[in-house]
């Protein structure tokens, strides 16, 4: 187009550079700046344009905060127009209210993001607008699935068309979907499924939701029981490469502690793992992440033999409302593990009954071996795969004393445990082969052993 056009139409210039983009393959790291300045336009159009811009701008400097301001003014400024003026918007609809949402997303404000997705997701119908329908959809299924709540998932994963990858967006438009798919995966046990949705993913395509994939990679790991440390590994090195704008989100921030906590658990680092957790008592309105780390909190306490503080933790959390059934359901299961009102049963009927309705079984997956049992028997025969697998699943202890190890006694425990020897060890961690043989012979005495046999019977006994 001529550039006297593209100067009196800034929208055009926008389509013209997001076309480009997408065409060339680049992400969306930067705002159009050809369109910041028409922020006091009297066309709607160009307003919302113009918000939605500095809103990428706001995102991409890290300054999450102010995105959240003016995507909360972009709302406000559509609520307010007449309305016969919004239809006249309808093509531009789907991605305004999509970009809204992941900028609320982001923020930990999931309950609004879902709102602006559902409502994108809605214009994109009206229109046809197909790239839009499957990442709007995807992504309210997402929201959903991070709640735990499958059958809404499942339902508006059902409104997704069909992807054909000859399409220019095929690579990150489904790609929230693909992640709402997998954690229903792993919300049903099928970790196996959960793995090879995971694998069809480019997570460098849609950079928005890498909090949630490397999640749903390291629930997985967990659940086998191998590969924590080359996990831990390949995310430390993800996060690396990403600017700290992009590592300071809310959502971002608190996905990272508790992916480093899971890894770390597994890995026999508790006091590492404990130490990445750091919060405030949760209550009933706090963020879903911020609940989902309290319950793994109260979780290692009863785990260490401390169900007052547990209880304690947890209490505020048996208010969460049923929406959220990721949090409630473990709410329950850890006061009925630490039950002293003689009310176990009836906990455990409560969140049994809300795992059927909304295929939610993880949250039984880390109880004790009797309550499972429990549970399967609640279950019942309709569900009685689902029975069988948490009949089955390994009891996964803490070792005995491992809380007391420094984090340098346990890197050399965790090298000893992959068979290397000492002045393999030392030469890993750059220190002399006393150094190591010092610190073995520390850890074996808080670990009350006294060789690597025992050590290695020790950690195979504890899972």
């Amino acid at each position: 187009m001529p550039e006297a056009t593209l100067s009196q139409e800034p929208r055009l210039r926008l389509g013209m550079r997001h076309v480009q983009r997408n065409l060339s393959g680049k992400r969306e790291n930067r705002a159009y700046d050809d369109i910041l300045g028409t922020a006091d336009s009297d066309k709607p159009i160009d307003k919302l344009a113009a918000l939605t811009g500095q809103i990428a701008a706001a995102r991409a400097a890290g300054r999450h905060a102010d995105a959240v301001v003016i995507a909360a003014r972009a709302v406000t400024y559509l609520r307010a127009l007449p309305v016969e003026t919004v239809p006249t918007l309808a093509n531009a609809l789907p991605e305004f209210h999509y970009h809204w949402g992941l900028t609320f997303a982001q923020d930990g404000r999931l309950s609004d993001a879902l709102d602006q997705f559902a409502q994108s997701l809605d214009w994109a119908q009206s229109i046809n607008h197909r790239m839009m329908v499957t990442a709007a959809g995807g992504a309210a299924a997402l929201i959903h699935a991070i709640h735990g709540r499958g059958q809404a998932a499942n339902a508006q994963l059902s409104t997704i068309p069909t992807v054909h990858e000859h399409e220019w967006w095929s690579t990150f438009a489904p790609v929230p979907g693909a992640l709402a798919h997998a954690m229903l995966c792993l919300d049903r046990l099928e970790y196996a499924e959960a793995s090879e949705v995971l694998s069809r993913i480019d997570i460098t395509q849609a950079m928005e939701y890498w909090p949630i994939y490397y999640l749903i990679r390291t629930l997985i790991v967990v659940a086998a029981r191998a590969g924590a440390q080359t996990e831990l590994s390949e995310f430390e090195t993800f996060v690396e490469s990403l600017t700290i704008e992009h590592r300071d989100a809310a959502l971002n921030a608190e996905s990272a502690k508790i992916i480093r906590y899971l890894l770390l658990l597994d890995l026999h680092q508790p006091h590492r793992a404990v130490r990445q957790l750091e919060l405030e008592p949760p209550n009933a309105q706090a963020a879903i992440l911020n609940q989902l780390a309290a319950t793994l909190l109260a979780r290692r306490l009863i785990s260490l033999h401390r169900p007052r503080q547990a209880r304690k933790l947890i209490a505020p959390l048996l208010n969460v409302p049923g929406s959220s059934p990721r949090i409630l359901i473990r709410a329950l299961l850890l006061t009925a593990e630490t039950d002293e009102l003689n009310m176990s049963e009836n906990l455990l009927r409560r969140a049994v009954e809300l795992a059927q309705w909304h295929e939610h079984y993880s949250g039984f997956t880390s109880a004790s071996e009797s309550i499972r049992e429990q549970v399967a028997d609640l279950l019942g025969e309709e569900n009685a795969s689902i029975a069988e697998r948490l009949r089955t699943l390994p009891q996964h202890l803490p070792v005995p004393g491992a809380d007391a190890l420094t984090q340098k006694e346990s890197q050399v425990i965790e090298h000893a445990l992959e068979g290397l020897t000492r002045p393999e060890i030392a030469q890993r961690l750059n220190v002399s082969p006393n150094t190591i043989k010092t610190q073995l012979r520390s850890a074996y005495a808080k670990l009350q052993i006294s060789s690597r046999s025992q050590l290695a019977q020790l950690f195979e006994t504890n899972g």
